[in-house]
């Protein structure tokens, strides 16, 4: 396990002191700490992996991941080498702007937790991309491998546990990774690996080790989306699937908020739009998303256009905690649907989907 490797640092905590910390030395790896505690509790390993993430939650433990590279150490460090790097390699914007995020609006970040504003409306988008990947997801027997490339908090890697899928969560973000191994050890399903990654540099994950791989909502953040899709087929089994979701450019301009104004729109050039300690985005268009695919190695290639009313140009339709009946979001769901019937409302949409087959 990649996770085998990182280091675990023994905090104060508060209320109780987790059982799991007698088998814990302070630097220890997580793999050798819970070999120890699986033997001296006798339980499973994943079992410890398990108490040892819910220690991380409680405040008991940290964890220190290993870097997939020197710039994610530098901008998570924080300070003026992190500014300056920001600035030559822009798309590490939206890294440092997300573990800010962090500080001052964890609730919005952390939506898997129920209590979470975005909670329902999350559910809601992911729902999407499952009826959307159905064919695929069906595909994935008990145990299959799948890798989550920039998974976050584990919202794909949660529903694909579910199915007994054995998921291996990258993201550039520790904190991300801290609260997705939280949320999965609760769920008591499924196995999960974690590695502090970004997306265009993989070698940490073993070619041609998974069944199939997600990077949802990723690529259109990072400087090289080519690259990051090549990186991602490269560990992805011939015959296995691969499914990439990026923003579209006019449901953007008319749906995100950062864009209301036409100065804001002004501010994209050559499909980019990047602001200092802010953003990054790179808008693909379908035909660039096929010529990646084949440049990648995938074949049977298709493209889903989805994302029109949560975060979309019809948001209006349902507020936050509206999606939290199941009546009105299968509603919701129809109408997802229907939108993308028609061609002058299927340009409308928040987001594409690629959905390709590894020759």
């Amino acid at each position: 396990m990649i996770l085998d490797g990182a280091a675990l640092r023994i905090l104060k905590g508060p209320g109780v002191r987790p059982e799991i910390l007698g088998f814990v030395t302070d630097g220890d790896a997580v793999g050798s700490a819970a070999g120890e505690a699986a033997r001296g509790l006798g339980i499973s390993k994943r079992a410890a992996l398990d108490l040892i993430g819910a220690a991380i939650a409680s405040g008991h433990l940290d964890v220190e991941f290993v870097p997939g590279s020197d710039d994610l150490r530098t901008v998570i460090s924080g300070g003026s080498a992190s500014a300056n790097l920001c600035r030559t390699k822009p798309h590490l914007w939206n890294v440092l702007a997300y573990e800010r995020e962090w500080e001052t609006h964890p609730e919005y970040n952390d939506f898997l937790d129920i209590e979470s504003p975005v909670y329902w409306k999350k559910k809601f988008q992911m729902e999407i991309y499952e009826n959307l990947l159905r064919p695929e997801i069906w595909r994935l027997g008990w145990g299959a491998r799948v890798l989550d490339v920039g998974g976050g908090v584990g919202r794909a890697a949660l529903s694909l546990m579910r199915r007994g899928c054995a998921v291996t969560v990258t993201d550039a973000s520790p904190r991300a990774l801290k609260c997705a191994w939280r949320r999965l050890a609760e769920s008591g399903f499924g196995e999960y690996d974690f590695a502090w990654a970004e997306a265009e540099n993989l070698d940490i994950i073993p070619d041609r080790s998974m069944d199939a791989a997600l990077a949802l909502e990723v690529f259109c953040y990072i400087r090289d989306p080519a690259r990051a899709l090549a990186e991602t087929v490269r560990k992805v089994k011939p015959g296995g699937w691969v499914a990439v979701s990026v923003e579209n450019k006019i449901g953007a301009m008319l749906s995100d908020p950062y864009l209301e104004g036409l100065q804001n729109k002004l501010l994209i050039k050559d499909n980019v739009l990047a602001v200092e300690n802010e953003l990054y985005v790179r808008y693909l268009n379908s035909g660039e998303l096929r010529g990646m695919a084949r440049a990648a190695g995938l074949e049977s290639v298709r493209i889903e256009k989805c994302h029109y009313i949560a975060d979309g140009v019809f948001e209006g339709l349902a507020g936050p905690f509206e999606y939290a009946g199941s009546e009105l979001r299968s509603r919701l769901h129809d109408f997802e649907k229907i939108a993308g019937w028609f061609p002058f409302t299927r340009s409308l949409a928040r987001a594409r989907m690629l959905v390709g087959t590894v020759r």
